[in-house]
């Protein structure tokens, strides 16, 4: 069973966030393929033999993680950003949880952050469903190549970081895969470490309510708008949104979901 690591980056010239994300493991050990999306004039190169680099001119991370699991090799695939630190022996988690459990194909894991405390509060499920997928972030995300590949899903390039909606890509692959009756495992260890401010958890910005709000049409309809105002007296609640700036959140969602609309129009998405 070949284990990979499938890691989304920009702009690199050396291997310095290697050293980082294995900072407590041996990179020597594990096989890597890094997309590194860049400019021809600014190209990474690999002289390790357990690395391979795919330089890619595209933006956009789903278009990123979808170069990756296009030509990765491993059977076994773990997804990956530049921005995380592994635990040690995380692999021998991952790697015995797809061999104790061969019916599943996706199996996703938890999260540190920087202080050491969950990154989130996790569902208490074994198997994933649409409900507890949302909880999921795309570092703990691991696969059997094979079955996604013959699924033919793949992440949805109008969405994530890069993109016109940039986050929710890693919510709308899961929702896919189960639309596509793949079996998701979810196991409670904890695999890697990320820093706790993260853009996911920005609730009040910008840009996040107008991906959300886009999320929200495309899985509730015309039900987005009440979800949308629920969105903003949340964002309230939580005091990452003013009494003053209700009106202009509420605004930037509708431009979301109007967005959204568009594609539709255009026949682009679903």
């Amino acid at each position: 069973m070949i284990f990979e690591i499938l890691i989304s980056t920009m702009n690199k010239k050396d291997f310095t966030f290697l050293k980082r994300m294995f900072a407590n493991n041996t990179l020597e050990d594990y096989r890597i393929l890094i997309i590194n999306q860049t400019t021809k004039d600014n190209l990474l190169e690999s002289e390790l033999t357990n690395v391979r680099v795919i330089n890619s001119f595209e933006k956009g991370l789903s278009k990123s993680r979808n170069l990756a699991i296009r030509n990765a090799m491993g059977d076994i695939c773990l997804i990956a950003d530049d921005d995380i630190t592994y635990k040690k022996g995380f692999e021998k988690d991952i790697i015995s949880a797809f061999k104790n459990n061969p019916e599943a194909d996706f199996i996703t894991f938890q999260m540190q952050d920087d202080s050491g405390k969950l990154f989130k509060t996790y569902p208490d499920v074994h198997w994933h469903n649409r409900k507890s997928v949302i909880t999921v972030n795309s570092v703990v995300i691991s696969f059997r190549r094979e079955n996604i590949l013959n699924s033919g899903i793949s992440f949805n390039p109008y969405f994530g970081l890069g993109a016109q909606f940039p986050l929710g890509e890693e919510y709308i692959f899961l929702r896919d895969a189960l639309k596509a009756n793949l079996k998701l495992l979810f196991i409670k260890k904890i695999i890697l470490t990320h820093k706790y401010l993260s853009s996911g958890r920005l609730l009040g910005k910008d840009s996040n309510i107008f991906a959300r709000s886009a999320i929200m049409r495309k899985y509730s309809g015309k039900l987005a708008y009440l979800r949308l105002v629920k969105h903003v007296f949340h964002g309230l609640q939580n005091r990452e949104i003013g009494v003053l700036d209700i009106c202009s959140k509420f605004k930037v969602g509708i431009k979301g979901i109007l967005s959204y609309e568009s594609l539709l129009k255009q026949r682009l998405v679903k």
